[in-house]
């Protein structure tokens, strides 16, 4: 078993102790034989890597939580183009103005596509994938007069 043994400054030594009795020809204990191993190293390796296995998962989580927060700042402002872009198509505009409000909502879209794969790969590489139910996709945009 492990024990602490007292160096006379007064600092502790983390130790192996192993011991077995003592016996002689009848069998009746006369003692014990011990060994006792300093371990400090063992210790001071063990120590390191619970340390470096903290920092890995406080880094992960920072990840994580970065990677969580960045998809809802970035998601916003798009759905809020792509919605704002659909209601504008809605209203009575030009030709010309249906097709260039059609092309800032088709390219809205696909950014919102790159966005979301990026972000999905990131956080399968982190190993925290979220998994959201299945969207249709969006509706075609419609770049000519109706």
């Amino acid at each position: 078993y492990e024990v602490a043994l007292r160096r006379p400054d007064g600092g502790n030594v983390p130790c192996l102790f192993n011991a077995t009795p003592l016996l002689d020809t009848q069998g009746k204990r006369i003692g014990s034989f011990a060994m006792v191993t300093d371990i400090s190293e063992r210790k001071q390796s063990e120590e390191a890597t619970r340390f470096a296995r903290e920092l890995a998962e406080d880094a992960t989580k920072m990840k994580s939580d970065f990677l969580a927060n960045l998809r809802q700042e970035i998601r916003t402002p798009m759905n809020a183009i792509i919605g704002m872009a659909q209601l504008a198509l809605q209203g009575e505009v030009t030709p010309q103005q249906r097709d260039c409000i059609g092309q800032i909502q088709s390219a809205s879209q696909q950014l919102l596509g790159i966005i979301n794969d990026i972000l999905d790969a990131s956080e399968i590489a982190v190993g925290k994938p979220t998994v959201e139910p299945s969207r249709p996709p969006p509706a075609a945009v419609n770049a000519t007069p109706s």
